[in-house]
């Protein structure tokens, strides 16, 4: 993820993070609502689309900078 917010990731391993990222979509939230988790997800599927499709606009990467934050998740849903 860092490599693709620094602009420094290739077109293909953005593509492939997409596909990893995209399983998460229809998991169990392992704790906490699942309406947030299914929100988060969802957002960072969103973003990381936008970018993998050729944005890679500042507002962009902000947005996917938000969407990727490993404590906002992990602070509601990690068991």
């Amino acid at each position: 993820m860092a490599k693709v917010l620094d602009k420094k990731a290739s077109a293909d391993e953005t593509k492939e993070l997409l596909v990893l990222v995209k399983t998460l979509d229809g998991t169990k939230a392992p704790v906490g609502e699942q309406d947030g988790y299914n929100k988060r997800i969802g957002a960072l599927i969103e973003t990381l689309t936008k970018v993998a499709e050729g944005d890679t606009s500042n507002h962009a990467l902000d947005a996917l900078d938000e969407a990727q934050s490993c404590k906002a998740c992990h602070s509601e849903h990690k068991p």
